[in-house]
């Protein structure tokens, strides 16, 4: 039986067999390490992406309500501070 062999399409190694990982959305053959590479930046990128949108929508709205709250207690902080 013949061992499937490929060269990894990032770093140029030579690898056979189980040695061989594949993207589903890029046909790459990689190693194990460009692999994990691969993915991480992948994350962080899609990390960010993320992060950015939820603070430009939900935690934008938070931060808000959060400026109004301590708005109203430093207001009620000098209308307590005017009775004594």
């Amino acid at each position: 039986m013949a061992t499937l062999t490929a060269t990894c399409d990032d770093c140029g190694i030579k690898l056979k067999g189980d040695e061989i990982y594949h993207q589903n959305y890029d046909s790459c053959d990689r190693c194990q390490k460009c692999s994990l590479k691969d993915r991480l930046l992948y994350l962080e990128q899609e990390y960010i992406e993320d992060k950015r949108w939820l603070e430009d929508t939900h935690l934008k709205e938070l931060k808000e309500k959060k400026a109004e709250i301590d708005r109203i207690k430093k207001e009620l902080k000098k209308l307590n501070a005017q009775k004594t």
